[in-house]
């Protein structure tokens, strides 16, 4: 008897082990014949005299599996299809198979949009990601929408494709964020500067936007990191403008012990690369507010998350019967350069009610 049988050998995953019984298995049919070597090693003559016939023609060489895969696939989806699957990829390079297919109604599954990105090397390797250690879902769904808000900046200059039009156009150079936990909802706002006054200001107009349209943010907590441009100055003591303006409002401000405490905003900044500034050109600074609006209004409103059972943020917010108005969804992008300098101005007036603006 061999040391090793051929049905052991054919399930292990060792393909030097599987090389060697093979190879093993030629020489002794070579040796002692067809019908020994199938009673040696417990295997069919027609697998004996397969592998034999690759060795004469290949040499160890032929030792080695071939590929099993159909040479062709009866169901394979048409070039059109494919052509289909591609020119909206193409528009939308970070979008998924899924998403492709309930965005743009692709007359196939999910699985056909997947294999043809992979055969035209369209699908990028993820990174793995790292254990999750706890299922905040729950948690999220028992707080009132807006009781839970991150905020945290994001540097824009290291996006490749919107950097040549920053330098031309004068665009931001930094993207304000704030996302409410429970919705899912985003506000923007943008500045050439980073700093404590913008996001200060940024504070201020979310405020006044949100009780304008119902909601109550006494008792609400506003989280962010400690950036200069959300505490101040380390050296100062006493709270800074940023924080006294939360508290304005009735609010709790929580500065985070580490980033993944805001993975909530920080989620938003890794979608909106490749769905807003790896695809639009600007052919100026209005013209950008314009898009970056739009852009809003759609994650707001229309954008499904998988995340959240395919609802958009205006879905969960009718969910929940909560008594604010929806139009609390609306908010567009806010040039903060431009609302700081009016509000300068109107405070050089005697005025200070600013938010109006928005």
């Amino acid at each position: 008897m061999p040391p090793v049988s051929y049905y052991t050998m054919i399930k292990s995953k060792d393909k030097g082990f599987v090389f060697g019984v093979r190879l093993q298995l030629v020489r002794y049919a070579l040796e002692e014949g067809i019908k020994p070597a199938v009673r040696a090693y417990g295997v069919s003559r027609n697998t004996v005299r397969k592998w034999v016939r690759r060795y004469q023609g290949g040499g160890t060489a032929g030792m080695v599996e071939k590929s099993r895969a159909p040479h062709n696939i009866p169901h394979k989806k048409g070039k059109d299809i494919e052509r289909k699957v591609l020119g909206h990829r193409k528009t939308k390079p970070g979008w998924g198979a899924k998403r492709l297919k309930r965005d743009f109604d692709i007359p196939c599954s999910h699985g056909a949009i997947e294999r043809i990105l992979h055969e035209h090397g369209k699908i990028k390797p993820r990174k793995k990601k790292k254990k999750v250690r706890r299922n905040l879902r729950e948690i999220k769904d028992k707080f009132r929408a807006f009781e839970r808000n991150c905020l945290d900046t994001k540097h824009l200059y290291d996006i490749p494709a919107y950097w040549p039009q920053m330098r031309v156009l004068g665009l931001p150079k930094y993207q304000y964020t704030f996302r409410d936990m429970k919705l899912g909802a985003m506000f923007l706002g943008y500045s050439r500067e980073l700093s404590l006054a913008a996001s200060t200001l940024f504070v201020e107009t979310i405020g006044a936007w949100l009780e304008k349209h119902g909601v109550k943010t006494e008792g609400t907590v506003w989280q962010s990191d400690g950036g200069s441009e959300f505490i101040g100055s380390w050296q100062k003591k006493g709270k800074s403008a940023f924080i006294k303006e939360i508290e304005a409002l009735g609010a709790e401000h929580f500065q985070i012990p580490k980033v993944t405490y805001n993975a909530d905003v920080e989620t938003v900044h890794n979608t909106i690369e490749p769905e807003f500034f790896d695809i639009e050109a600007f052919d100026s600074k209005d013209d950008f507010f314009d898009k970056a609006t739009t852009y809003s209004l759609f994650y707001d409103i229309l954008r499904k998350n998988s995340n959240r059972e395919y609802m958009s943020p205006l879905d969960t917010l009718k969910d929940t019967g909560e008594d604010i108005d929806p139009a609390v969804l609306t908010l567009p992008a806010l040039d903060l350069d431009k609302l700081l300098s009016w509000k300068l101005n109107k405070d050089s007036q005697g005025g200070h009610d600013v938010p109006g603006l928005a």
